[in-house]
């Protein structure tokens, strides 16, 4: 009895183990959520790149496996891994956790279908916004505003005219000119049509769906608390004796490089991100961040530089005569500029100079100054 009991704890144990490791190897791609909608779609693009480096191909039969992990490999399906439309979305709603792993379900105009589906239309990460049966071509509705338009990061069911059709994909926003982008698993983002590979570039830049070039959507499937910011402003502030480039927004994931410039014979003391110091070096001229995701402050204070060369005293310039070869003007500052050839001064500056030299308090001359001081 007791090693019967022994061995039915061990294989609970195991089975424990067992699934413990499973569960850890299908978080291997889990994303952190900060909950804005470029990094959900950043890992929607990073599946597209999982599946292409898979050598994936198109398949209406969808993947064996409901999973998105490490085990998606070609080696494990004898070298032919295969996904559809369905199991696209559904594995980018598992790596962001907004479903759990191993759900998956697809859609029918403004059907959800699949062994999940009860779970995912009571999910309350996600929010369902039917627009119309027969659908609303999607450049109408991204020009609504409200709940009923099309926001960048929204998984749409489209269809054809008729209402009829199964196929859903990732608005992705717009490009450099203005073209809809869409991510999406479909034969027209293979290398050739259904069976065959799936295609990075195919994937990520089309502007339309399987059946029409102005997709027409059915029902909007949108990420709650999604947060649609596509900017951040990086704050600078400066100490005495130096300057840094003025405050500025960048674009999420993007970079920015802020110039230093103290003035001479000082250098950087502190420098700040966020409150934290960052080593860099005193006589760097500028900073760059990078991957900005959030706001930011940059705080720079400056020092004297020790080693920096003392300014030499400057001498004063010799006067230069002018065109007419008298004196220029700086020569009426210097006190032996009035005199004559001989040295003497001029007889009229002379005599007024006696004069100025004997008057005393009031205007007095200098005999009454002194009789007035000798009283």
């Amino acid at each position: 009895m007791r090693k019967n009991r022994f061995i039915t704890t061990l294989m609970i144990t195991c089975g424990t183990l067992a699934f413990a490791l499973q569960l850890g190897m299908q978080d291997t791609y889990a994303a952190t959520r900060s909950m804005n909608v470029n990094e959900w779609l950043q890992q929607c693009r990073s599946i597209c790149v999982k599946v292409t480096q898979e050598k994936a191909v198109y398949s209406g039969k969808g993947c064996p496996t409901s999973y998105f992990d490490k085990r998606f490999k070609r080696s494990r399906y004898g070298k032919r891994t295969r996904l559809h439309c369905a199991d696209y979305v559904s594995w980018c709603l598992q790596r962001y956790k907004v479903i759990p792993t191993g759900q998956r379900f697809w859609v029918k105009g403004q059907k959800i279908k699949g062994q999940n589906a009860k779970q995912i239309k009571k999910s309350k990460k996600i929010q369902r916004i039917m627009i119309a049966k027969k659908g609303i071509p999607a450049s109408q509705l991204v020009q609504r505003t409200g709940t009923k338009s099309l926001k960048k990061g929204d998984m749409v069911s489209v269809v054809r005219k008729t209402g009829s059709g199964h196929h859903i994909q990732i608005y992705a926003g717009t490009d450099e000119n203005g073209k809809m982008i869409f991510y999406m698993v479909s034969h027209i983002a293979t290398m050739g049509g259904k069976d065959t590979r799936l295609d990075l570039t195919k994937m990520t830049t089309q502007s339309r769906d399987p059946y029409s070039k102005d997709p027409r959507i059915a029902m909007i499937i949108r990420v709650k608390g999604l947060k649609y910011i596509d900017f951040f402003k990086v704050t600078t502030t400066a100490g005495d004796h130096g300057t840094i480039d003025e405050t500025r927004n960048i674009k999420w994931g993007g970079s920015g490089t802020f110039h230093i410039t103290p003035d001479d014979g000082y250098r950087i003391s502190t420098f700040k991100v966020d409150g934290k110091i960052v080593k860099i070096s005193k006589t760097a001229k500028s900073y760059t961040i990078r991957n900005v995701k959030a706001t930011h402050r940059i705080d720079v204070t400056f020092e004297k530089d020790p080693n920096a060369p003392e300014k030499p005293d400057t001498p004063e310039q010799p006067s230069q005569p002018d065109e007419s070869g008298r004196p220029s003007s700086s020569d009426a500052q210097n006190p032996d500029s009035d005199k004559t050839d001989n040295g003497e001064k001029d007889n009229g500056e002379a005599d007024s100079a006696s004069e100025s030299k004997s008057v005393g308090v009031g205007g007095a001359t200098g005999n009454d100054a002194l009789e007035e001081d000798g009283e």
